[in-house]
């Protein structure tokens, strides 16, 4: 059984890029690591816009203390397969992509409950230029952890969430300020994307 089958389809790895194209971030941060397929697309996309060196922050809420707490096979329920531990094959491949070298661009890898460690986290990084929010996927967990990033954010900065549908485009729009929000339609899927810019 093929984990990666999880990674963002591709539409969603060319809006990555598109954003990432548009604001040239240099401060990056990733919500929902996993396998660490998309953290790979976005840092080795740093080095079409720039020869010095971004940093990513990737965070991701489903450590494997929390997996065994939990006590259930999240993967192959969401796979639809046997029931199978797959949990050290998505360690494997993720600790072999963040680990990786990357030309122009520096990770690191925060792992506990991102609501947690998220605010913790902004103190020391600071103003950041885009965001991938691939996690959660709860409009009321997406806003908090929106919440927690704002105040670094500037005029430029974007965000991405996966898994949004319209209904999240007006919530967003009805809790925020200064923020313009675009939805795309992913094909083949129920929910889309929420492309966020902070333009005051």
């Amino acid at each position: 059984m093929d984990i990666d089958v999880w990674a963002s389809t591709e539409e969603v790895r060319v809006l990555v890029k598109e954003c990432m194209a548009k604001c040239k971030p240099m401060v990056i941060i990733e919500l929902g690591t996993f396998t660490g397929v998309g953290t790979q697309a976005i840092a080795n996309f740093v080095s079409t816009y720039s020869d010095k060196q971004a940093n990513l922050y990737t965070f991701d809420g489903l450590s494997e203390v929390v997996y065994q707490d939990v006590g259930i096979d999240k993967f192959s329920y969401r796979l639809k397969g046997p029931t199978v531990d797959l949990w050290p094959e998505v360690i494997a491949k993720r600790n072999a992509r963040i680990s990786q070298e990357y030309p122009n661009c520096q990770i690191t890898f925060i792992e506990g409950i991102i609501r947690d460690t998220l605010p913790r986290a902004m103190l020391e990084i600071g103003e950041w230029d885009f965001c991938f929010h691939d996690s959660t996927h709860s409009p009321h967990l997406q806003l908090e952890d929106f919440r927690a990033m704002e105040p670094w954010s500037h005029i430029g900065s974007m965000i991405l969430f996966d898994d949004a549908d319209q209904g999240f485009m007006v919530f967003f729009l009805e809790q925020v300020n200064n923020w313009t929000a675009e939805n795309v339609s992913v094909e083949n899927r129920v929910t889309g994307l929420l492309v966020a810019e902070r333009v005051a």
